[in-house]
């Protein structure tokens, strides 16, 4: 039972102590406020194309969850979806910066769920179809390595994909070859038509 006399926690130390931890947590927090929009998105692109970044979804999503997309607000989420997918789409990086971008494609699929399928059902008709230097290949490899891409593709897209892998005409001795072969592993395609 508290007495007259207690003075802002002087005859409770330990009380007084996380008051004033509170107090220090409650200030750092009105003086810095979580990062997002442009900053936070540069800050993540960054990241994420650093030689250092993990190239598997586990990894991705275990230094996500401590960055800039920990908490972040949908508007974020969506900015770096929409930027992978540019990237991804328009294949002009090396193979492992690629496998980095899927990796945090996938990770940022698995962190948030139903928002970020949603946000690549919007966005990857749209930028196959709006995309002046499209990949197709680079479209392979991500219908290959990201299950819900194939889900998002519109009807347009899926045959658009189809076509690409039966009439193409690639010379075996290039490096872009190999990634036709990501159509072998993507399900639709061993269906009969």
């Amino acid at each position: 039972m508290l007495t007259k006399g207690v003075r802002h926690g002087a005859d409770f130390p330990g009380i007084a102590a996380s008051i004033s931890t509170l107090q220090l947590i409650y200030h750092h927090l009105l003086q810095h406020p979580p990062v997002q929009g442009k900053a936070a998105l540069g800050r993540i692109i960054k990241d994420i194309s650093s030689e250092n970044f993990p190239d598997t979804t586990d990894e991705a999503i275990e230094l996500l969850q401590h960055g800039p997309l920990a908490r972040a607000r949908l508007a974020l989420v969506g900015s770096v979806i929409k930027v992978l997918l540019k990237e991804l789409l328009q294949g002009k990086h090396p193979a492992i910066q690629n496998h980095r971008y899927l990796a945090v494609l996938n990770a940022i699929l698995k962190m948030y769920a139903g928002t970020a399928e949603e946000i690549l059902r919007e966005n990857l008709p749209k930028y196959i179809r709006e995309g002046e230097n499209i990949s197709w290949l680079m479209v392979l490899t991500l219908l290959h390595h990201v299950s819900e891409a194939w889900i998002a593709l519109g009807e347009a897209e899926r045959l658009q994909a189809r076509h690409f892998i039966t009439t193409c005409s690639l010379d075996v001795s290039q490096p872009d070859y190999s990634a036709l072969g990501h159509a072998l592993y993507v399900p639709a395609f061993h269906q009969e038509h």
